[in-house]
């Protein structure tokens, strides 16, 4: 059992600069990702035996399972059945996929050539429940010569017709690695399933604004399980902008009335990047990597300070264009409320 007097920060003899000790570091690295790996391979065989699927079609768990699962309060764990728990699984299911290496071209290697070691594809595999969860969709979304390019490069095409022979790469920087996040390989899926439309040059006059509807921030809500905790989900997101795109299209026919903008893709990045900072895993990392830049930059003021010298300012975060920012609606007049 672990005690509390076993957290203590080690004191400057236990972490002398020596090869023992990044020996220490690696190993406990190898330990964490081997223990989180087998966490959601469990999970995922869990839900592989006692997930039933009824005459009606929907899936639910076997009522003895969700007795055991309530009983011995694995809620706090892995959070809700319905929710967290099918991430763990997916995360699961994508990792045996990698580790089996089925996405190898089977047909077209000679029989005297042995098949690829598929280690190479797990340790490339994020730690990230949400970015593995994003993995297992992707896997089931493109081929598994695709799937097999992302370890390597990332691919991009300008249609969905255009092959992945055609496509452009970037060998420099590959999809899938250690540290991508959930956010990330969603945008790439989006663009790989939805290519951006070449753009045209067309005069378009529906350019007056005509309403503005906004969408609550408890859209990125939320809680320390990273399920989701706010009062509008992302599927009534998406429901709403369907109903809204079907409303513009039967009132304007030969569209050139109206013209519905909206920002979807923002909100679902912005969706996706708070859902992986929810992830315990990745709010550690982020408090980590926040004490360390606050340490630089005391040691960087300290120095300066010592030498006479003005000391740096801390250096602000640069902006992510991508993320959403909320709407400036001090200018718009004429909205019904």
């Amino acid at each position: 059992m672990v005690e509390t007097s076993d957290y203590r920060i080690p004191g400057s003899n236990a972490v002398t600069l020596s090869p023992a000790l990044a020996k220490e570091i690696k190993e406990r690295f190898a330990r964490d990702r081997d223990n989180r790996f087998h966490i959601f391979l469990i999970a995922a065989g869990l839900r592989r035996t006692y997930l039933r699927t009824s005459e009606g079609g929907k899936d639910a768990y076997a009522p003895e399972f969700r007795k055991w699962y309530a009983d011995n309060k694995l809620e706090k764990l892995f959070g809700q059945l319905d929710s967290s728990f099918v991430k763990y699984a997916a995360s699961g299911a994508v990792i045996e996929f990698v580790a089996q290496g089925s996405y190898f071209d089977t047909s077209n290697r000679p029989t005297n050539v042995p098949a690829p070691d598929p280690m190479p594809f797990l340790e490339a595999l994020p730690l990230s429940m949400n970015a593995l969860y994003e993995l297992s969709i992707i896997k089931e979304k493109v081929d598994a010569r695709t799937f097999r390019t992302l370890f390597k490069s990332k691919p991009s095409r300008q249609s969905v017709d255009q092959d992945l022979r055609d496509a452009r790469t970037d060998d420099k920087r590959p999809l899938i690695h250690p540290h991508v996040t959930a956010a990330e390989l969603l945008m790439w899926r989006k663009a790989w399933e939805c290519p951006p439309e070449p753009k045209q040059k067309r005069t378009d006059k529906r350019t007056m604004m005509l309403a503005a509807i906004t969408v609550s921030g408890e859209l990125f809500d939320f809680d320390k399980f990273g399920d989701h905790a706010g009062c509008v989900k992302l599927d009534e997101v998406y429901e709403c902008l369907s109903r809204l795109y079907d409303l513009v299209s039967e009132l304007d026919t030969e569209d050139r009335k109206f013209r519905v903008l909206s920002n979807r893709d923002y909100l679902e990045y912005g969706y996706k990047m708070r859902e992986e900072r929810s992830d315990p895993a990745v709010r550690v990392k982020l408090r980590e990597d926040r004490k360390k830049r606050d340490a630089k930059f005391k040691a960087a003021a300290a120095k300066a300070k010592a030498a006479g010298k003005k000391p740096p300012k801390p250096k602000k975060a640069k902006p992510d264009l991508r993320k959403l920012q909320a709407l400036d609606l001090s200018k718009i007049t004429g909205i019904i409320k």
